[in-house]
């Protein structure tokens, strides 16, 4: 298995809780390893960007990707396409991000796999390495 990253350098704090978004994050990952249990070529990559005033974090993995009919409601409560899920890793990610006033979601990028992105407001007071 491969774990790649893709971080910006010069992006600004965020405003958001440490914990929190610490584990939005495992949440994010351990779903992702978790997508790699049935394919062979087993990568997640886990990059950072920026969305105008916001930070993007996202996690994407070589996994089958999403059932197209569950990605609008992949984030709801019991929502789950796992045997043992309870559905509600990702309703407790979406509380969290929307707490912050920003946003998550899911896609099926070109090539396979699921990517799960998300926002967070940018603390541009502090500016970058302050």
């Amino acid at each position: 298995m491969t774990l790649e990253t893709e971080l910006v350098d010069d992006l600004p704090p965020v405003l958001a809780g440490r914990v929190e978004v610490q584990q939005v994050l495992m949440n994010l990952l351990l779903n992702a390893l978790r997508a790699l249990d049935t394919v062979r070529q087993r990568h997640v990559r886990v990059g950072t960007g920026r969305d105008g005033a916001r930070a993007l974090v996202w996690v994407q993995d070589s996994g089958p990707g999403v059932p197209q009919e569950q990605l609008d409601t992949v984030f709801d409560s019991f929502s789950t396409s796992k045997a043992d899920g309870l559905g509600m890793g990702l309703a407790a990610c979406r509380r969290i991000i929307e707490a912050h006033g920003s946003r998550i979601w899911a896609e099926n990028p070109e090539g396979g796999g699921a990517r799960f992105s998300f926002t967070l407001p940018l603390d541009e007071q502090r500016g970058s390495g302050d």
